[in-house]
């Protein structure tokens, strides 16, 4: 009698370092599925894949030494049904972060539901052109970059502000499928730079690391509140610019 074996991908995920774009590997994290500990098998790229686990929203913990703790709610219907796939950003410990590479912005603003940054002169794309029926988005993309991140802003950094969105399906290394309507009025010359994502706590503790890797050391900060989207530009060699309050 033959003995069939069949194995259902549950998920796909890669951690990644929010600030260095670090991909971790399985040995540096913990896995908890419902706060119950799980096994994982880690693929070439990064992946992390769960098998024979039903496919119900769940959340999953990530314990991994040197990062902030994180319980992500794994929601199925929003993710594709052959491929469900997920890139979670971890944010590095204050004690485990180097205080003379990088800065820690940390406060106190009630109702904040998120915050991520992106540096206005991030790299070396811009966008073309979009077509919002169809959600394409047209990037001028000389050096041929991969765009293998998920979430990307589009800056605008002429009113120091950036619209975030992701990634869900690459036609080519200029033509890209996106999750979402971006602004009208954006202009050709507009920048696409990698986000670094932030915490907000449930009581308004929030808290954001940003490495200094040389060059301008100007970042544009994005928050959300129940008032609405809101960004300003900081100075990350001067602390007294780091106010969650429009310029």
């Amino acid at each position: 009698m033959d003995i069939q074996i069949r194995y259902q991908l549950s998920l796909a995920f890669r951690l990644l370092d929010t600030t260095s774009r670090r991909v971790l590997t399985g040995s540096e994290a913990k896995l908890l599925r419902n706060g119950e500990p799980i096994p994982s098998v880690q693929r070439p790229g990064g992946y992390f894949i769960l098998v024979n686990y039903p496919r119900e929203d769940f959340i999953l913990g990530i314990r991994a030494k040197g990062f902030e703790p994180v319980d992500f709610p794994v929601r199925y219907g929003e993710l594709g049904q052959k491929l469900p796939e997920l890139t979670i950003h971890l944010i590095p410990e204050k004690a485990s972060f180097d205080p003379l590479s990088g800065v820690s912005i940390e406060g106190v603003l009630p109702g904040i539901r998120s915050l991520a940054a992106a540096k206005p002169d991030g790299g070396s794309c811009f966008i073309r052109g979009f077509d919002p029926k169809k959600k394409l988005l047209t990037m001028f993309n000389p050096n041929s970059l991969s765009f293998g991140r998920v979430y990307y802003a589009l800056v605008d950094p002429e009113n120091d502000s950036f619209e975030p969105f992701s990634i869900v399906e690459e036609r080519s290394r200029e033509l890209y499928l996106i999750d979402r309507a971006l602004p009208k009025d954006f202009r050709p010359s507009f920048p696409i730079s990698p986000i670094v994502f932030g915490r907000a706590g449930a009581e308004g503790d929030y808290c954001l690391r940003l490495r200094d890797e040389g060059g301008s050391p100007r970042w544009i900060l994005r928050w959300e509140t129940d008032e609405g989207a809101f960004c300003r530009a900081v100075d990350i060699r001067r602390p007294e610019t780091f106010r969650l309050e429009p310029a």
